[in-house]
Parts: C-alpha cells; sequence; structure tokens
C-alpha cells in the first residue's frame, strides 16, 4: 500500500539545526514536504512537562521534531510534539506532528 497518496497538502519543512541564545533557533532552507492535516485542537504534553494547545495537528512521512517550523497556507507554526507511528512489525509508518 502506497500511504504516499493519502499526504495531499503541500507544506513548507524548516528542520531546527541548533538553538543560538542572541539570536534565537537555527534552521535549514525550507523544504517542500506533503502532509495531511487533521485541523484540531488538542492540549497536548510538551517534553518539558508543559500542558499547551495545539493549533494544529498533521501526518507526514518526512521526519519531523520538536521545533521545526512548518509554513502551511502562508502561516507559520512551530512543531511542539511528536508522535512516531508505527506497523505491527515496528517500522516507522509516518510522523503526527502537533503544532502551535
Amino acid at each position: 500500500m502506497n500511504a504516499g497518496r493519502f499526504f495531499t497538502e503541500a507544506a513548507q519543512l524548516e528542520a531546527r539545526t541548533g538553538v543560538n541564545h542572541y539570536t534565537g533557533g537555527s534552521y535549514t532552507p525550507p523544504a517542500i514536504v506533503h502532509v495531511r492535516r487533521a485541523g484540531a485542537t488538542d492540549l497536548v504534553r510538551t517534553n518539558e512537562g508543559e500542558e499547551v494547545v495545539a493549533n494544529e495537528r498533521l501526518a507526514t512521512l518526512h521526519p519531523l521534531a520538536v521545533g521545526d517550523r512548518i509554513t502551511i497556507d502562508g502561516t507559520k507554526y512551530a512543531v511542539i510534539k511528536v508522535q512516531t507511528a508505527r506497523d505491527v512489525r515496528g517500522s516507522v509508518t509516518h510522523y503526527v506532528g502537533w503544532l502551535r
């Protein structure tokens, strides 16, 4: 089964490469990735244990990490939580990211 056909929207992903306390984060140049948005507002717990409201949830075949930036329809979001989905054999099928 080709799961890629379910990811029908394009987004720009800027992966965080580091943190500078003077200028903020440093990021890779934007790359186009295909995503599927859920448009759900969820209360999520970040890696630091803080509960925050995520404005958007999406799934993609491209690896995500907390702190990455994603632009969808001109709106910039920050990835605040990532979950890796796996099949019964333990292989990664896709990534789910919560955005704020």
